[in-house]
């Protein structure tokens, strides 16, 4: 039985309505969805990429779902989606990957989907209204929308995703105080929604695509549809100008074969990597692999060790970790060494972003 069938028709559409947990402007859904060609971009977590227990991605999982509706509702439009779902991530990942990938694909609409994975710290707000504040600060000006699902514990950032949604006069998807009632009712077990502490079930992906088709929904007839956002900083925006190094400027490295996920154009570190860098922040992304054929990394910043990028790691599964080298409030020009601890083996750099 599905979650709308043992629910009934009131209370999950009711459900559904409360999941529309910020109603902001409407325009820039509407001005997608008046195209003939609509893209739509997914960025977030383990949520977004579809995990399993069994580790092997759901084939039907919430973006797929939303594909599909998104197609029987408006058959005469064509879609293209991006899905940049990847495990374990959180907002720094979703920087990398809106200059990486999101930006080319210029969508008309975003979803953001980290609110289970990023801290409730001001470190994660500010990560998290940096990423916003890039994605709307695009070219294009897409629709920009928080996903905010759920654990068992509760834990999730979406007090303040709704509040950073409010600030910005934008949409947001929240399932907190839509599910969490119905659960404490007995009227759905956690277990028909998630398959273990936080990634939905089958029927939990297509709850996710419902809300998502009741948020469209709710946009294409809402009038809040005047065409301005606020443009004032509610917490931090320090990390939103954070772009690419090119790979081409640094010395001893080689293309790799171990490219990971959305990371196409990785490098293998062959020896001591230096360079100088104006900048204020220093982040990379780099591959975690359980293999014993890879090394960790040592950062040197202005003769000062200041961290170790962990690339043999017993919880890596060739999977892309972002990782903030260092962080201040001025801009200067700075010596950079990156050091395999041992050469002979794998280090594998997926990208280096700076502000």
């Amino acid at each position: 039985m599905s979650i709308k069938e043992k629910l009934g028709d009131k209370i999950y559409n009711d459900m559904l309505d409360n999941a529309c947990a910020v109603k902001g402007n409407s325009a820039p859904i509407k001005r997608a969805f008046s195209k003939d060609v609509i893209k739509i971009a997914f960025t977030g977590g383990s949520v977004t990429y579809g995990y399993f227990p069994s580790g092997e991605p759901c084939s039907m999982g919430y973006e797929s779902n939303f594909e599909k509706m998104l197609k029987d509702k408006f058959p005469t439009k064509k879609f293209e989606f991006l899905n940049l779902g990847i495990s374990g991530t959180a907002c720094l990942m979703g920087l990398f990957l809106s200059e990486y990938k999101i930006i080319a694909f210029a969508p008309d609409i975003i979803f953001v989907e980290y609110a289970l994975n990023e801290n409730n710290s001001p470190e994660g707000i500010e990560r998290y209204e940096s990423l916003l504040r890039k994605l709307i600060g695009f070219d294009n000006s897409p629709a920009v929308i928080p996903i905010s699902a759920l654990s068992r514990s509760g834990y999730s950032c979406e007090e303040y995703t709704n509040a950073l949604a409010q600030h910005y006069n934008i949409f947001a998807m929240g399932l907190k105080n839509a599910l969490t009632p119905i659960l404490q009712n007995n009227k759905l077990e956690w277990s028909e929604y998630s398959c273990d502490e936080g990634h939905p079930t089958i029927d939990g992906h297509i709850l996710i695509a419902d809300c998502l088709m009741r948020l469209i929904d709710i946009a294409l007839i809402c009038d809040k549809n005047y065409n301005s956002e606020s443009n004032s900083v509610m917490v931090s925006n320090r990390l939103e100008s954070l772009k690419l190094l090119d790979f081409k400027s640094l010395n001893n490295i080689k293309p790799s074969d171990k490219n990971c996920f959305s990371f196409e154009d990785c490098v293998e570190i062959c020896g001591d990597v230096f360079f100088e860098i104006g900048c204020k922040c220093l982040a990379v992304v780099f591959i975690a692999s359980n293999s014993e054929s890879f090394t960790d990394c040592t950062v040197t910043i202005d003769g000062d060790e200041v961290c170790t990028l962990q690339g043999y790691s017993i919880f890596g599964w060739n999977n892309p970790i972002s990782q903030m080298i260092f962080s201040s409030d001025e801009k200067n020009q700075h010596t950079v060494k990156i050091s395999p601890i041992e050469k002979s083996k794998h280090f594998v750099l997926c990208a280096i972003g700076f502000i």
